[in-house]
């Protein structure tokens, strides 16, 4: 039988730290990009708005032969080679708190700070994806590359060495004619992962936040098919309405509910359906 919309609705809002993820965003880029390719995507690290990652400071040991070209092109590597999306997911610690009111605490879309701030002061659009379906779409298409996910770790300490007392700011290039850029770049980053890409300052704690994270080869933007991994949209409560056919003509194409947040003393109480397919 078809799967109703009320229960494509239980679904969205049940607890579910391992099978949703939410992505927010803009109006227009999520009508003009998103919903109109079908596509989301992973930027270089050197975007991301923390600058513990978008503006560390290395140290690298040299050899004579090591020419300043080379170490700017490998910094460049670094910070332009490594793709990253940053999802939201479920905070389990909210989850007490539901009553007829707030029917919604520790959703991945029930964050006003982030509907502020990246939401376009709620005119945007949160995405919402099967997180099993969108990785194994990224490992199709990527199936060679190092791929990495999981959620951020969060601490107001400074990051100086792991428990091998190894800095993972310190890089040796020393090796670089023997093995590569490619392969020093790659176990570099692999083996001070969780350092670079999944621990970031306290301030961010509330955006609860999940990554996935490619190794690239090259410093190009990357894209996912996302036909196979979106669940629902959700508007934001300050949505322009002028703008509904443009999102339902999109919705059906990709064959997902659409939703808008509302809000009530502060508190996210409702999920109105602005449009609901029908399979």
């Amino acid at each position: 039988m078809p799967v109703t919309v009320y229960e494509r609705i239980a679904s969205l809002v049940s607890y579910n730290p391992n099978g949703l993820v939410y992505h927010y965003t803009t109006m227009q880029n999520a009508l003009e990009y998103i919903l109109y390719t079908g596509t989301i995507r992973l930027s270089r690290l050197e975007k991301v708005n923390d600058p513990k990652e978008s503006k560390p400071t290395y140290s690298f040991s040299l050899n004579n032969s090591t020419t300043n070209v080379e170490l700017f092109e490998f910094y460049e590597r670094f910070l332009t080679f490594p793709k990253i999306i940053c999802l939201s997911i479920d905070n389990k610690c909210y989850f007490k708190n539901v009553d007829d009111m707030n029917r919604f605490p520790g959703k991945g879309f029930n964050h006003p700070r982030m509907w502020a701030q990246y939401g376009e002061n709620h005119r945007g659009i949160c995405f919402v994806f099967d997180v099993k379906r969108l990785y194994s779409e990224l490992r199709i298409t990527h199936r060679k590359r190092p791929i990495f996910r999981g959620r951020v770790n969060y601490s107001d300490k400074y990051i100086d060495c792991n428990i091998n007392n190894e800095s993972p700011y310190s890089v040796d290039l020393r090796a670089l004619g023997e093995i590569g850029k490619d392969k020093l770049y790659i176990e570099h980053l692999t083996k001070f992962r969780n350092t670079y890409f999944f621990s970031k300052h306290k301030d961010w704690i509330d955006e609860c936040e999940y990554r996935f994270v490619l190794l690239d080869d090259n410093s190009n933007d990357v894209f996912i098919d996302l036909r196979t991994s979106i669940v629902a949209v959700i508007l934001g409560s300050e949505f322009p309405m002028c703008h509904k056919p443009t999102l339902v003509e999109l919705c059906k194409e990709l064959k997902i509910d659409a939703f808008k947040i509302s809000w009530y003393q502060g508190i996210a109480n409702n999920l109105n359906l602005v449009y609901e397919y029908e399979e």
